[in-house]
């Protein structure tokens, strides 16, 4: 779906800014509220959701064996890749979080995932289904593609452009196989990693004991994280000139009006 609206090739800066709004919405204090700022978020993506399903539908090159586009197997692939993925990468990272926490963070987007329409069979109660379910959907779905080696090499090339200079070059084919492992890595033609894997090894130790001083003082613990949260926020907004990232459906999908 990304690829056939070009959000994550041509437009993948964007497409990724606006996942990083929706993430900040949702996340934040008080998002999931009656009128917090992340359900409405989260409203607006399934109303995209739905459009685009309606658009992609009708092109005449979507194969009906495919079953519907944004299908509900897609959503809840989708919604295991933050509720899953995230706490297993920052493990992966040095960063292991308390079991409460995980919990706590998984059902925040199992609430996303019933507000974006996922069905319950397929919204999991606790951490262990939904890693299952993702585990699942990935031995079902994951394959070589085109699409899927044009999306990750707009992806490492927009990695590449935002580092300083040459010298960092190798760090993001270093870090998604220090993340996915070399086997994932292989299907979408990854480079190989290079010396960073050196730097990221010894920084997953860093990562480890800063998790660890996080555990033992909370006070500096919520001190980073509302430091952290306001740098990102205002990062968000100065990328967009000032203004809030929201959502439209690509136009590469919609059918040209006549004139």
């Amino acid at each position: 779906m990304l690829a056939r609206s070009q959000r994550l090739t041509s437009g993948v800066y964007r497409r990724l800014m606006d996942t990083s709004q929706f993430v900040v919405d949702v996340l934040d204090d008080g998002g999931l509220e009656p009128q917090g700022r992340g359900l409405r978020s989260a409203q607006k993506i399934r109303l995209l959701h739905a459009t685009m399903r309606y658009h992609v539908g009708r092109q005449d090159d979507w194969n009906r064996a495919w079953g519907l586009p944004v299908n509900q197997e897609d959503l809840a692939g989708t919604l295991m890749s933050f509720s899953v993925v995230i706490p297993r990468g920052l493990g992966r990272l040095g960063v292991d979080l308390p079991t409460e926490d995980r919990d706590a963070f998984f059902h925040v987007w199992r609430v996303v995932g019933h507000v974006l329409g996922v069905d319950d069979q397929l919204n999991p109660p606790s951490f262990d289904d939904g890693a299952e379910l993702f585990d699942a959907v990935l031995r079902r779905q994951q394959k070589s593609s085109d699409a899927g080696i044009a999306l990750t090499k707009a992806v490492l090339d927009f990695i590449r452009e935002v580092l300083p200079g040459p010298a960092f070059a190798g760090t993001g084919p270093t870090l998604i196989r220090h993340l996915i492992g070399d086997q994932a890595a292989d299907l979408v033609k990854v480079p190989p990693a290079d010396f960073t894997k050196t730097a990221l090894q010894a920084g997953s130790v860093l990562n480890f004991g800063y998790g660890k001083t996080g555990d033992t003082t909370p006070l500096v613990a919520k001190a980073a994280s509302e430091l952290g949260l306001a740098v990102f926020k205002n990062g968000l907004r100065l990328t967009n000139k000032g203004r809030r990232y929201e959502w439209q459906v690509p136009t590469g999908l919609t059918e040209p009006q006549p004139s």
